[in-house]
């Protein structure tokens, strides 16, 4: 297996629904950390699935996902 040196850039699912935001590690911003990868209304209480998919190979350490309660 080749060295896995570097942040990637992935792409985030939510529900196999792709965001359309790029996380973007070494890559992009140049260190990864917290970024906003998507934004979702949850409309029922239920089981979610997040599913993160490297577009190049590199390391990733995905610490958590935050929710934040949307107030209308």
């Amino acid at each position: 297996m080749p060295g896995m040196g570097g942040i990637p850039d992935c792409r985030v699912y939510i529900d196999g629904k792709d965001t359309g935001t790029m996380y973007r590690g070494m890559g992009g911003t140049g260190n990864g950390g917290p970024q906003k990868v998507g934004e979702v209304d949850f409309r029922t209480t239920t089981e979610h699935t997040i599913t993160i998919k490297n577009t190049h190979q590199g390391m990733l350490f995905w610490d958590y996902a935050a929710f934040e309660p949307i107030v209308e």
